[in-house]
């Protein structure tokens, strides 16, 4: 079941540095994983979680809207 969350919610979903699979929704609003335990890489150089394989619905200090939010 796919899980959506608001561009407001500071979690890996809409961070521009995690490379999990993702989708933006029309209005740019909000991003859709397939689930909240989707998985992906954290991108953020220079952080204790750089390159470490993070879920969707982790938050950080380093959270960066997602470039395809709006």
């Amino acid at each position: 079941m796919s899980h959506q969350y608001p561009k407001g919610f500071y979690n890996c979903a809409g961070c521009n540095f995690w490379s999990g699979m993702r989708q933006v929704d029309k209005s740019g609003t909000f991003v859709t994983v397939e689930s909240s335990t989707e998985k992906g890489n954290c991108l953020f150089h220079g952080g204790s979680r750089e390159g470490q394989e993070r879920q969707a619905s982790v938050s950080c200090g380093n959270w960066q809207a997602w470039v395809a939010l709006k």
